[in-house]
């Protein structure tokens, strides 16, 4: 199923998001990054844990809770990544305490470093963004 869902995805993008042909290339490479990255969190949280003992199942069953974590199901996918790690550690005979613990740090990773961008949101100065389309855009004067 996975070389047919490739195809209608790139067939997808061809047919009815011409826009995005050009870009397409290189917003799967930052999606497959991405992917890498939250491996490599969960892998350094296993071994943290001091386990390392059926990595790659544990790492499958994370790969599978990011999916069901994306359904609306839940808000934000809270508990939701929590019930998939149960289940899955359930059928694949792994460590349910371990499992859990995974899941859950690796939601607090991810909110607090998530948060640090509520500095950013409340001071756009902070982030130094240089518009580059050419126009000539001027800040608003404050008012007193």
């Amino acid at each position: 199923a996975i070389p047919v869902s490739i195809a209608v995805y790139y067939l997808s993008i061809h047919w009815f998001f011409k826009d995005f042909r050009k870009s397409i290339h290189l917003t799967n490479l930052y999606s497959a990054g991405v992917q890498l990255a939250q491996l490599l969190s969960a892998w350094l949280i296993l071994l943290a844990n001091h386990h390392q003992e059926q990595i790659l199942a544990y790492l499958f069953l994370f790969l599978i809770s990011s999916i069901v974590a994306t359904l609306p199901i839940t808000i934000g996918g809270i508990g939701s990544r929590e019930i998939t790690f149960l289940f899955g550690a359930e059928i694949m005979h792994l460590d349910i305490h371990l499992s859990i613990a995974l899941s859950l740090l690796f939601y607090v990773i991810t909110a607090v470093v998530s948060l640090s961008g509520i500095y950013y949101s409340l001071n756009e100065k902070a982030l130094d963004i240089k518009l580059e389309c050419g126009a000539d855009i001027k800040e608003p004067e404050a008012k007193v």
